[in-house]
């Protein structure tokens, strides 16, 4: 079999171990994995053209999904309350993991962009997602000494606010499955 004409279908990638031409009675092995550009279902074709023998055609199926990730924002009179971390103190807050349809994988979560003495801790950092939304706690502590002055720090879009009061910094938090990366900016406002 001439093996040197395999053609797949977009959203689909193939591998194999297979030499240009396949002695009668010999085999040799395929790896197919789903690359999907969409969510839902969808399918496409595996195609060997052998002079020989003519056409052959395997179906193949997969699914597509994804998953967002969000912030619970705090109500409106609540947001200074939690926008505000004084030193020697901690906020909480929370994230939510929505897949799309039934999606189940392993989620690696992780939080950066914290200064120095600010600790930012995603609980869990590794969660299965089964197809349901799931929340995701994010606890950022102050340290006593971070802050010049005990100057409270705040969570805003923002590198440094020009406020004797307080200093601003933006975090994020990061979900990732396999090569997807998803993320959140960390802030009340």
């Amino acid at each position: 079999m001439d093996l040197g004409k395999v053609q797949i279908a977009p959203g689909f990638a193939q591998t194999n171990s297979c030499p240009a031409l396949l002695a009668p009675q010999a085999s040799c092995k395929f790896w197919l994995s789903a690359k999907p550009d969409h969510i839902g279902r969808y399918n496409g074709l595996l195609t060997f053209t052998d002079f020989a023998a003519g056409t052959r055609q395997l179906v193949l199926y997969a699914t597509g999904s994804d998953f967002q990730v969000s912030i619970t924002r705090p109500s409106r009179s609540q947001r200074n309350a939690t926008d505000l971390i004084p030193s020697g103190q901690s906020g909480a807050y929370k994230v939510t993991l929505d897949p799309s349809g039934l999606f189940a994988a392993t989620v690696l979560l992780g939080c950066s962009g914290a200064p120095a003495g600010v600790n930012c801790q995603v609980q869990p950092s590794i969660v299965n997602l089964n197809g349901a939304p799931m929340d995701i706690n994010v606890v950022v502590a102050v340290a006593a000494d971070a802050s010049p002055r005990g100057r409270a720090l705040r969570l805003r879009k923002a590198a440094l606010s020009k406020s004797t009061q307080s200093k601003s910094f933006n975090l994020k938090v990061t979900a990732t499955i396999g090569d997807a990366t998803r993320s959140v900016d960390l802030r009340s406002r």
